[in-house]
């Protein structure tokens, strides 16, 4: 057995030694924490009376999104974390649509006023893309606000 071996086994060794100690109580701190991933604890904001002011928020008409409904007692414009990222990426999506809108409506008059073909297709073609997806936006959201809808409905008759 050559030294380099002899030290590769050693290193071997040592590392092993380091993660097998380590390993239970990493193990046992990983456990110690309740896996929270349906959401079963409350965050403390949720755990504060209903009628609390300071904690009831309204909800925002123009972002399309109702709240869950909720057995704890909390009020049903409190939006979940989940809820509010989800709100968030619509908001961001919704800016740039209109960007890209507003930025092939430049372009496009840009490229009229230079006589610039290659723009003003550019333009065009941006403008149609944040068209579209404005388009596909919408009536994903009526569809949604149908289902919604149908579902209430259903509910009522039961």
């Amino acid at each position: 057995m050559s030294k380099l071996d002899a030290r590769r086994w050693s290193n071997l060794i040592v590392t092993l030694s380091l993660v097998c100690g380590a390993a239970p109580a990493l193990a046992q701190s990983a456990s110690s924490q309740v896996n929270d991933f349906f959401g079963s604890n409350l965050p403390n904001q949720q755990l504060k009376s209903p009628d609390d002011s300071s904690t009831t928020k309204a909800a925002s008409p123009s972002s399309g999104l109702v709240p869950a409904p909720t057995s704890n007692g909390a009020s049903p414009t409190d939006f979940t974390a989940d809820e509010k990222r989800v709100q968030k990426k619509i908001k961001e999506m919704d800016k740039h649509i209109r960007g890209l809108i507003e930025k092939g409506d430049r372009m496009m008059k840009d490229g009229q006023a230079r006589k610039d073909d290659k723009m003003f297709k550019k333009g065009k073609i941006l403008k149609d893309i944040g068209e579209k997806q404005l388009a596909e936006r919408k009536a994903l959201a009526e569809q949604q606000a149908e289902s919604m809808k149908a579902e209430k409905e259903k509910a009522d008759g039961t």
